[in-house]
């Protein structure tokens, strides 16, 4: 068995291989504030640790350097599992300022750690840098992974610029397989069509309104669902459901029938899909802040529910 890992906090983590493995990566050390750049990999099955991607791990390789998880610049990481072209599974991971102004001299990155298999050849996963996202985001935005879609792994969506302005601005992960065992990886950006029922070809309705602290939930088969939100300034609450459909090579946005009833919409939630199987899916929506739809003026009227909705998804209709 390798050595175990240092005692950390504020690190990234993440479990791959059918539940077999568990990944940590970064993070730092509470009380010296000692900041780590390393990954370990923790067979689950047989309880013991391998240090991951020994090569490429900074300061005696390429990967991400200590400063990628010091949180006094304000730097908060995620890490997400996609898979490539050729259906193996890689870490992503993937830099978020932790409040708007904060770390701007900065550079954004994301990173690929693998290819990921059992923790036991885990000093053989590699770092590969990625660079950044197209649009500079500082909070409040989605990063999902996309399932039965090989090559289009990720899918970064919504949240507010530097200057809190909330976007939408779409971009996705492509990894595809390379012949020598490698990976081709690209951020790019999407124009987005727009689908609804009842409409003339020439008439093309409008995309999403632009929000942060949505949430974006994958519906495994059929795409991304994205729900809440809200508009600058923490107005403008979204009380809304769409669908972001793959379509060959292409994305599509299409509106589903679905609203919070006596409430103008609800930002900072959490969804989930439920079910599958012999059973249907379920959209299910709980927490986060609402504005009641009598006095939608006052944003001292926020309320936090105590609750939770649920919305059956199979041979759901479009609405316009």
């Amino acid at each position: 068995a390798g050595p175990r890992p240092p005692a950390r906090r504020h690190h990234a983590t993440l479990a791959c291989c059918g539940g077999e493995t568990l990944i940590i990566v970064g993070g730092e050390h509470g009380r010296a504030r000692w900041v780590h750049a390393d990954a370990f990999a923790f067979d689950v099955r047989a309880g013991t640790w391998t240090q991951a991607a020994k090569a490429t791990t900074w300061p005696d390789g390429d990967g991400p350097r200590r400063t990628f998880w010091d949180t006094e610049v304000g730097r908060v990481n995620r890490l997400v599992l996609v898979t490539d072209s050729a259906e193996r599974e890689w870490a992503l991971l993937y830099a978020e300022r932790a409040s708007e102004g904060a770390a701007l001299s900065q550079p954004e990155e994301t990173w690929l750690l693998g290819p990921l298999g059992p923790a036991a050849g885990a000093a053989s996963w590699q770092w590969i840098r990625l660079g950044a996202a197209p649009t500079s985001r500082a909070v409040g935005y989605t990063v999902n992974a996309l399932s039965h879609r090989p090559g289009l792994a990720a899918v970064v969506l919504g949240g507010l610029d530097v200057s809190e302005r909330p976007l939408l601005a779409l971009e996705s992960l492509v990894i595809q397989a390379t012949s020598d065992g490698g990976v081709d990886a690209h951020w790019g950006a999407h124009d987005v069509d727009v689908i609804a029922a009842g409409l003339a070809s020439f008439q093309r309705p409008p995309e999403p309104p632009a929000r942060a602290h949505h949430a974006a939930v994958e519906w495994p088969g059929r795409g991304l669902l994205v729900v809440g939100g809200e508009g600058r300034g923490g107005r403008n609450l979204r009380n809304d459901l769409w669908l972001l459909e793959p379509s060959g090579d292409s994305l599509h946005w299409r509106k589903l029938p679905f609203t919070l009833p006596d409430e103008a919409g609800r930002t900072q939630l959490c969804a989930a899909v439920v079910g599958g199987g012999p059973s249907t899916h379920r959209l299910v929506v709980f927490g986060g802040s609402c504005q009641p739809v009598d006095n939608m003026i006052n944003s001292a009227a926020r309320q936090a529910p105590l609750d939770f909705w649920a919305r059956d998804l199979d041979g759901c209709e479009t609405s316009s």
